[in-house]
């Protein structure tokens, strides 16, 4: 295979995108440019058993009568792959996805051009993001005004997800964590299994009101019990049900918890009455190699990387299995700590400078620090920091952009510890990956922020770092 088809086929297998497909009552197939299979759901292995022996997709038709087939028209071309539809006798439609040729080269231009514009859309998503938690700050008395503020800085978190994993690594996992509303989550979740859930299982949800604030990865920990609803549903023989409960637990209550990250944390279990695991296997599950489905055309999100996401997380992941009777896996994250009160005579005694050429996310940080009592400073852009550097503004805490025109927020960081000024540094960024950056080592920057950065969580670094 190309080593360009590679990188799409490896993050197609990562996603949920499989086992979504083995739901559809719809032979799926997956090959390269050349018509050798790479990949096919259960139905196609039901239609066409040959499938197991013969990789030639044209080969298998023939064998099996189906080569007169004509492929339905309307074929749906990217640059990745083709999508087509080949009629059988049989009233069946076999989906075709052939990949494309894409050269390693032209991928990484792609990925290249893609990075290059990362800090303008980390910018646009800032602005949304910040100005919904602005929103949600004023009294709005009116219930549906309010929720389709949360929903608009919901989706503007995933997008920021989105745009962190492609601009991570081959993995597609996201190394920034944001603010999560859990019963946000519960109900995206709720709304996705409504059209997927086989018509034998009936899916059941009990989460609590109000959920305490998680940090985490939204796109992760949703794949997550995504993935352990649809394992509990397939696990199903006959008629049965799955029930997905969520509530506050106190630190005590959660087993094995010997590091207590926090002292609340939220409680997510997925019980069913399927088939069980031997107990045998219990040990076993949360290996890589380990799999009780047929590895042939099963796909998804395996128990190991689930352990490892919630790992990711500082999480905790439980399962209790009786063979013949159900499993129940419980997950337990670790709720954010709340934001410290001080009153607004102490803040006022505390400057913040704040240097972002981007006007929109300028006006709105200073709105919210203003709001909260504190005196701000501000500059426009790398020359006007480096004024009000030279000129000695005493200030207690500076809120930095890397990237602002002449001269950059790096070369101004540079500049005032030069100066031996040792007040806390927070370096805004659009941009995965800074941290690494060896030019950043003798700096002594205080934190590192990624945008589009979460209010609340802002709030509370400043705090921390003032008080």
């Amino acid at each position: 295979m190309d080593p360009g088809q590679e990188d799409i086929f490896r993050n197609l297998k990562s996603s949920d995108l499989f086992s979504l497909i083995n739901l559809i009552d719809q032979p799926v197939a997956f090959t390269d440019d050349s018509g050798q299979l790479l990949w096919y759901s259960n139905k196609f292995k039901e239609l066409f058993p040959a499938a197991e022996h013969d990789p030639s997709i044209d080969s298998i038709l023939e064998s099996s009568g189906e080569s007169g087939s004509l492929e339905i028209p309307g074929s749906l071309e990217t640059d990745h792959y083709y999508l087509s539809a080949i009629k059988l006798r049989n009233d069946y439609s076999i989906i075709m996805v052939r990949l494309k040729n894409v050269s390693a080269a032209k991928q990484k231009d792609r990925i290249k051009l893609f990075k290059n514009s990362a800090h303008d859309l980390n910018n646009i998503l800032t602005s949304i993001v910040n100005s919904a938690s602005l929103l949600m700050l004023e009294e709005i008395k009116d219930s549906k005004t309010r929720k389709l503020i949360e929903t608009l800085e919901s989706n503007s978190l995933r997008a920021a997800d989105i745009v962190d994993s492609i601009l991570t690594d081959e993995t597609g996992t996201s190394k920034t964590k944001r603010r999560i509303k859990v019963n946000s989550l519960i109900e995206e979740l709720q709304n996705s299994l409504k059209s997927i859930t086989p018509p034998n299982v009936s899916i059941y949800f009990e989460a609590n009101e109000n959920l305490e604030i998680i940090m985490g990865n939204h796109s992760d920990l949703y794949r997550v019990f995504l993935n352990l609803c649809i394992n509990s549903a397939e696990a199903i023989e006959g008629e049965g049900k799955v029930i997905v409960k969520a509530e506050n637990v106190a630190s005590d209550e959660v087993p094995g918890n010997t590091k207590k990250r926090a002292t609340k944390y939220v409680k997510v279990s997925v019980e069913d009455n399927g088939t069980g695991i031997e107990e045998k296997n219990i040990s076993k599950i949360f290996d890589s190699d380990f799999s009780t489905k047929n590895k042939d055309y099963n796909s998804g999100l395996g128990l190991s990387i689930v352990k490892d996401i919630i790992s990711n997380h500082d999480g905790l992941i439980d399962i209790d299995s009786q063979w013949g009777t159900g499993t129940t896996i419980t997950i337990y994250l670790p709720a954010r700590g709340e934001l410290i009160a001080h009153n607004i005579e102490e803040k006022s005694l505390r400057r913040i400078l704040i240097a972002d050429d981007e006007k929109s996310i300028l006006e709105l940080l200073l709105d919210l620090f203003m709001s909260y009592g504190y005196e701000v400073i501000e500059a426009k852009n790398g020359r006007e920091l480096m004024n009000l550097i030279e000129d000695n503004v005493d200030v207690d805490l500076y809120i930095i952009d890397r990237k602002m025109p002449a001269p950059d927020g790096l070369k101004c960081i540079a500049k005032i510890r030069q100066m031996e000024i040792k007040k806390p540094i927070i370096l805004t960024t659009g941009s995965m990956g800074v941290g690494d950056n060896p030019s950043l080592q003798n700096l002594d920057i205080t934190q590192i922020l990624v945008k589009p950065y979460d209010f609340e969580e802002l709030l509370k670094m400043v705090d921390e770092l003032l008080y």
